[in-house]
């Protein structure tokens, strides 16, 4: 007897990153893995600070404060790092910007019908520290 391969519905998976965009390790790595899941025939779409140019448009959502150097987010970092005490200031727009990505995030599981996300490196660093906390509470 052969091998029966159960082929399953198409699923539209959402990446999400504060970059997909150059050659660092995170870009290729979602690359890699968007190529295997459309060779499976999945749809990938892609939510990010940042794309690059070859990045298909209709099936992907720009969020700029998504992006590790979106002033905000770049304020965030130095009142986290570096210091000894955070400064309730920072406390508070940690959450506001955490409350708005998360907004954004829901909008693309809606707008993309996404079945699957894959948090590219936003739960590992702590580039942009709403953005994680964002992902946290949606997954």
């Amino acid at each position: 007897m052969g091998e029966a391969r159960i082929r399953q519905k198409t699923k539209n998976i959402g990446f999400v990153s504060t970059r997909l965009a150059g050659t660092d390790g995170v870009s290729l790595e979602a690359a890699k893995w968007a190529s295997i899941f459309e060779g499976e025939g999945h749809l990938c779409f892609y939510l990010a600070g940042e794309f690059d140019k070859d990045k298909p448009h209709e099936r992907s959502l720009l969020i700029e404060e998504a992006h590790f150097q979106y002033p905000a987010i770049e304020e965030i970092s130095r009142g986290c790092f570096g210091v000894t005490v955070r400064d309730a200031s920072i406390t508070k727009k940690i959450h506001q910007m955490k409350n708005e990505l998360k907004k954004h995030i829901y909008e693309f599981i809606r707008d993309f019908k996404i079945d699957l996300l894959v948090p590219e490196n936003v739960l590992a660093i702590p580039l942009n520290i709403p953005l994680g906390l964002a992902i946290a509470e949606v997954v």
